[in-house]
């Protein structure tokens, strides 16, 4: 631990807004609202009610919560304390639970009552001990009660501890999108820094008012909420997506800026009950996790009229690596943007030579942002991180003037016949006809070459598509051996909570019973 208070944690900033507007609205949850000072004063009895429990600086403490309004506090009260905030999936069962429990030595934990049925059924030989503290209230007698520690009469004050900005914040997991988790490890640093340059981008002030409707455990969304806390801003946490009352508060209380994954994007612009609110108010939408299509970009510009839309590429473990910023959505196609503040990034061939301009290679980056390594996992830290920079493990290239284009995950190519094939060159070309929603190219099992190119669209809502019409298209704008040699149709994707297509789940659909694993 550091020998002096930093001045830039999460819950010294939230300290300083205290002193200078104790009674604005921080944070608003469905009916609730919570000023700057009442956000302090819960995490401060958090904090203690954490510190009662035998929780000490650099200890790890689970959230396992729906977006919940105390789900804020909980964050600024393990800062507090020096604790490691470790947020897990909710959607997970007992088993997964348990194991990213025992994987990042979990030695507490935040749950819902509904969830106890989950909890209850832990391994109780490793997690006995462990105490578990329920945020709402309900029928079992069992585990602790967060609002035994916010009474009226409990003392409202900040552990007397010193935490260091270089000490470790919290523990994200990655998206899961090629297997079991890792956890990432942020610092204090890690995250102030990566507030003062979304807020440098986006020109964050006070008067905000930031919309969160993606689960808060999920890195995109809790950073984009305290970033905005942070600059003393309000936001508005939803429980869950729901287009209607996404609209509804964005009337209600003039949110200026979202952070909305694609298929959010698409519910929204697809509502027609947006013509009855007044969404005037929305200056700045932040998209990431997956590409959007011209034609739904021009959607959203009918949608929400003057917006600026920032589409960013960047994992967990590094922060934002590039923006596409607004001035260069409808003349840059499918773009990833160029480099975010403070970050580098080239792309490399398997040897780790800088690649010439609309070469593919595999995307590098380095910068203030990066994370400090897989907690527990040396070798994983060292594989991603060569010669100064880590290693992505997506393929891109780079054209004249600096804009970065991601052609796909290096695990996501295909190899057909001998010939490398890179999904995204076809999904490109089956999202450009209008009538499609979502769209994924996969390798399934081909006895003669080994992978045949397989599609998965979606259509629109009322429009309908032939597999003959994607194919001809495809075959008129692709070589032969980008063109799907089988196009089925669904009513939707596998994605996780942030909007990453999960192709794992999809292959494995026709590789499980294979002998050869892709």
């Amino acid at each position: 631990m550091g020998t002096r208070p930093s001045g830039l944690t999460i819950h010294e900033n939230l300290r300083h807004h205290v002193a200078a507007r104790p009674d604005k609205i921080a944070v608003v949850y469905e009916d609730r609202t919570f000023t700057f000072r009442q956000l302090y004063e819960d995490a401060c009895r958090i904090a203690g009610g954490l510190g009662e429990c035998g929780i000490r600086p650099g200890d790890h403490v689970g959230i396992y919560l729906r977006n919940h309004w105390s789900y804020i506090p909980i964050y600024y009260a393990l800062s507090m304390t020096g604790a490691v905030a470790v947020p897990i999936n909710y959607m997970l069962r007992s088993k997964q639970l348990g194991t990213l429990m025992g994987l990042t030595n979990c030695k507490f934990l935040f749950a819902e009552m509904d969830q106890h049925d989950e909890v209850a059924c832990l391994d109780p030989q490793q997690f006995q001990e462990i105490p578990v503290c329920y945020v709402d209230e309900g029928p079992t007698g069992e585990g602790l009660r967060l609002s035994e520690w916010l009474v009226p009469g409990r003392p409202a004050m900040a552990p007397d501890l010193h935490v260091s900005i270089h000490d470790p914040m919290m523990i994200l997991f990655s998206s899961g999108t090629t297997g079991l988790p890792k956890g990432i490890l942020l610092s204090h640093l890690n995250r102030v820094l990566y507030f003062f340059e979304l807020g440098m981008e986006y020109g964050l002030r006070y008067r905000e008012v930031n919309l969160c409707a993606t689960p808060l455990y999920h890195n995109a969304a809790i950073f984009f909420a305290l970033n905005n806390l942070y600059f003393g801003s309000t936001t508005v946490v939803h429980r869950k997506f729901n287009e209607a009352q996404t609209f509804a508060d964005i009337q209600r209380y003039g949110v200026t800026n979202a952070f909305l994954v694609p298929t959010q994007l698409h519910r929204l612009i697809q509502n027609p009950e947006r013509s009855t609110f007044d969404l005037s108010s929305l200056r700045t939408v932040v998209s990431g996790a997956a590409p959007l299509a011209t034609s739904t970009k021009e959607a959203i510009f009918e949608c929400f009229p003057g917006v600026e839309l920032h589409e960013l590429y960047g994992l967990t473990e590094t922060g934002l690596i590039t923006n596409l910023r607004p001035a260069d959505q409808m003349r840059k196609v499918r773009c990833a943007g160029q480099a975010f503040i403070n970050m580098e990034f080239k792309v490399v061939d398997p040897d780790g030579r800088e690649l010439p301009i609309g070469a593919v290679g595999e995307i590098v980056t380095r910068g203030a942002t990066l994370f400090d390594g897989y907690y527990g996992n040396e070798e994983a830290t060292r594989t991603a991180w060569r010669d100064g920079w880590f290693h992505t493990g997506d393929l891109g290239k780079v054209d004249e003037e600096g804009f970065l284009y991601i052609v796909d995950r290096l695990k996501d190519m295909i190899l057909s016949g001998g010939v490398n094939v890179y999904p995204k060159d076809t999904e490109d070309i089956i999202y450009s006809m209008p009538e499609v929603q979502d769209a994924a190219v996969i390798g399934v099992p081909h006895k003669k070459w080994g992978e045949a190119v397989h599609a998965v669209v979606v259509c629109r809502e009322g429009a309908t598509l032939t597999v003959a019409e994607v194919t001809d298209l495809c075959r008129e704008r692709l070589a032969p051996f980008q063109v799907p040699a089988a196009v089925e149709f669904r009513s939707e994707l596998p994605r996780n909570p942030s909007g990453k297509l999960l192709k794992r789940v999809l292959r494995a659909e026709f590789w499980d019973d294979q002998d050869v694993k892709v």
